[in-house]
């Protein structure tokens, strides 16, 4: 790799993170203004959880969207999985 083609590729990851930080920020905002005002973390952690997959965390943040009328973008749920995920589940992708 050249010097130049490194240079660009660090300044290109340099510039990405402020938004991946906001994005990141952006989901938080969301799980804790709609996931946890209706249910604390208890029902992630719980022996018995009805959620036993990613594809199927994916399909109960869908429902729990819908139910609440939220309208959220593709993006947010998919990004809504994988910090649910990330923190409670750990589901192989």
């Amino acid at each position: 790799m050249s010097k130049r083609t490194l240079t660009f590729s660090l300044l290109a990851a340099i510039s990405a993170a402020p938004g991946l930080a906001a994005a990141e920020s952006g989901i938080q905002d969301l799980y804790d203004q709609h996931c946890v005002a209706c249910h604390g973390t208890e029902v992630y952690t719980r022996d018995e959880r009805k959620v036993t997959s990613l594809p199927a965390l994916e399909r109960q943040v869908q429902r729990c969207e819908t139910a609440l009328g939220l309208r959220w973008f593709d993006e947010d749920i998919s990004e809504m999985t994988g910090l649910l995920n990330d923190r409670f589940y750990h589901f192989k992708p």
